[in-house]
C-alpha cells in the first residue's frame, strides 16, 4: 500500500491557519472542509 504525501503550499496553509484563529468553525470543520487530517 502505497500512499504519496500530499504537498500543501505556503498559501494554502496560511489560509488554514487564518480561519483557524478566526474561531468561526471548530478544528474538525476545517479538517472537514479542506479534506486533512485534525493532527496534520
Amino acid at each position: 500500500m502505497n500512499r504519496t504525501k500530499r504537498g500543501f503550499s505556503p498559501e494554502f496553509k496560511s489560509k488554514v491557519v487564518l480561519e483557524m484563529l478566526s474561531r468561526e468553525q471548530t478544528v474538525a470543520q476545517l479538517a472537514s472542509k479542506y479534506e486533512i487530517t485534525p493532527n496534520s
